[in-house]
């Protein structure tokens, strides 16, 4: 996500985890980039030094690559967020379930890459973008269910690391679409 113009910007901590937040008229946005817990990913964020509250739409490049969180752990990044970016949850092998929203644009390269413990993905109604190796390695993940009727090309079969997953998509949703934008390596 490139910042190229705005009338403020600020980086500053909430809660524990580090922001970069912008102004643009009356758009108040923010990038998570870094956390060392995830119990709760926030839709808001509030800089103590200016007082300003800014929408939470992105969780920032490596925000937690590597974190370990403990055992078990759910996730559910909050409606919002529009990007995961590259590595974001990379290696974070405790995710056993994680909850996209619906606002959900783009799943950056590697952004879930080595999630061992991942089993289940749903694919948000939103979703255009997703990068390479973004669910590559997620040994465990045996299903992908699409909430969406198309979704962007995926030529490198290596988004995923196991062809025989099993893909469900919407009933009012074409197969041979799906198919002939790439995902005709899942079962």
């Amino acid at each position: 996500m490139d910042i190229e113009e705005c009338d403020t910007f600020e980086e500053f901590t909430d809660g524990g985890m580090k922001y970069v937040g912008w102004q643009l008229g009356t758009q108040k946005q923010a990038k998570l980039m870094s956390g060392k817990s995830i119990a709760m990913i926030p839709q808001t964020a509030k800089s103590q030094l200016s007082s300003v509250t800014y929408d939470v739409i992105a969780i920032g490049e490596s925000a937690f690559s590597g974190v370990r969180f403990g055992d078990n752990i759910s996730l559910t990044i909050p409606e919002g967020i529009k990007r995961i970016e590259a590595n974001a949850l990379k290696n974070c092998s405790d995710l056993q379930t994680i909850t996209l929203p619906s606002s959900l644009e783009v799943i950056g390269a590697s952004a879930f890459q080595s999630c061992t413990g991942l089993k289940l993905i749903t694919l948000p109604t939103n979703l255009t973008t997703i990068g390479d190796r973004a669910f590559y390695g997620c040994s465990n993940l045996v299903e992908v269910e699409s909430k969406t009727n198309s979704i962007v090309d995926i030529t490198d079969k290596s988004v995923f690391s196991d062809e025989d997953m099993i893909l469900y998509i919407p009933s009012t949703a074409s197969e041979s679409e799906y198919k002939k934008n790439g995902w005709n390596f899942l079962h």
